[in-house]
C-alpha cells in the first residue's frame, strides 16, 4: 500500500485571479479547480509533432531538393586574416 503526504504550497496571485477562481469554485476545492483549469490548456510538447508530418517518397525528395538548393545558394562568409 502507498500513501502519499499532500504538501501545501502558498502562493501570491492578484485579487482579480482569486475572485475569478472563487467565482468558478462552486464547492470545489481552489486545487481542484486550477487542476481542471490547467488540464483544458493543450499540450505543446513539440514531441507531439512527431510523425505528425505525412508525405510520399517523391515529396520527401523534393523537400530535400529544395533544401540542398537553398544551402548552396548561401554564400559562405569570406574570412580575411
Amino acid at each position: 500500500m502507498h500513501t502519499y503526504a499532500q504538501m501545501t504550497k502558498v502562493i501570491s496571485i492578484s485579487d482579480e485571479v482569486y475572485d475569478g477562481l472563487r467565482l468558478r469554485k462552486d464547492g470545489r476545492s481552489f486545487t481542484r479547480v486550477i487542476a481542471e483549469l490547467l488540464e483544458q490548456v493543450p499540450d505543446r510538447s513539440i514531441m507531439k509533432l512527431a510523425g505528425s508530418f505525412k508525405a510520399s517518397d517523391e515529396e520527401w525528395k523534393k523537400i530535400k531538393e529544395t533544401i540542398y538548393e537553398m544551402r548552396h545558394k548561401v554564400e559562405e562568409p569570406r574570412v580575411s586574416f
